[in-house]
């Protein structure tokens, strides 16, 4: 009777593991997010220059993407993480975000974007931790007049010129050497050959209505010390660790200009922190009457 009743425990025990395993909460999401890009664009590729440029190095790269055109739809908060169809949060068990990359293709996506649509965007990112990165337009700072009132979007930077060249150097600091520009050559300056804002970090107190302040890093600057490519970090007052991380360029890109070739892949690297689906690939050639050349 001893050995049955052991070996009965002992299957007691077993089932109520496996049952405890089978009905157990799955576990939390921890900021996980699917590899896939998210483009916010002004119109389709004859409309917005932005768009057209930066489509075409997504395709050759091979990174996965959606388009959300701004101009005719709206930014739900479901389209960015949701669960059984409804907006989740990333303490939900169970929720994995969308995208673990933002790229927008202007900086203020104006007249469409609503201040509602930019609280939602910029909430995802902070509770997913994913970046974001602008490809061009105005340094923008924006106040809500309508409730819930207050500054809804701020890169931290004061336009002070704009002009269709600029000579540049680059100001990377050691902090990011390993993080963004690793293929570019850093020694050499990158001119700027068609329409660009520059500005002034601010780097003061005021920010957006959630409570952040953003803190401005130049990248790339003009001879005056400009900035045209930078980084931005939102932070909470007495904290160092950022709640959003942003690239932002105020220069105009194409395709065909050099200065857009240098910095396509950077923004991609820098949205989906260097991990994506696809792969990089660079090739030279050389033309048969240029061999002996010097």
């Amino acid at each position: 009777m001893k050995k049955n009743w052991r070996l009965t425990s002992s299957l007691l025990v077993t089932a109520a593991l496996w049952l405890a395993l089978i009905v157990a909460p799955p576990v939390f999401a921890d900021n996980a997010v699917k590899l896939k890009v998210l483009v916010i664009s002004t119109g389709d590729e004859t409309q917005d220059l932005g768009f057209s440029y930066i489509k075409p190095v997504l395709d050759e790269i091979g990174v996965p993407y959606d388009v959300l055109n701004a101009t005719t739809q709206d930014l739900t908060a479901d389209m960015l993480a949701s669960l059984n169809g409804v907006a989740c949060s990333s303490l939900d068990a169970g929720c994995i975000g969308s995208y673990n990359g933002i790229i927008l293709t202007l900086s203020d996506l104006t007249p469409n974007f609503t201040p509602a649509e930019w609280d939602i965007l910029h909430n995802y990112e902070k509770d997913f931790k994913v970046r974001e990165a602008v490809l061009s337009g105005w340094p923008a700072t924006y106040f809500d007049p309508n409730a819930p009132f207050g500054i809804y979007l701020d890169y931290g930077l004061v336009f002070s010129s704009s002009g269709a060249s600029y000579n540049t150097q680059w100001s990377v600091p050691a902090t990011y050497q390993k993080e963004v520009l690793e293929s570019v050559n850093l020694a050499n300056p990158l001119p700027i050959t068609d329409f660009a804002f520059a500005a002034n970090p601010r780097n003061d107190a005021v920010g957006p209505r959630d409570g952040t302040v953003p803190s401005v890093t130049p990248l790339l600057k003009t001879t005056n010390g400009e900035a045209l490519v930078s980084i931005v970090q939102y932070k909470l007052p007495n904290q160092t660790t950022p709640l959003r991380e942003v690239m932002i360029s105020t220069i105009t890109h194409a395709s065909f200009l050099i200065h857009s070739k240098v910095l396509a892949y950077e923004f991609i690297n820098w949205a989906t922190q260097g991990v994506f689906v696809g792969a990089r690939r660079v090739h030279m050639a050389a033309h048969l009457d240029d061999l002996f050349i010097a």
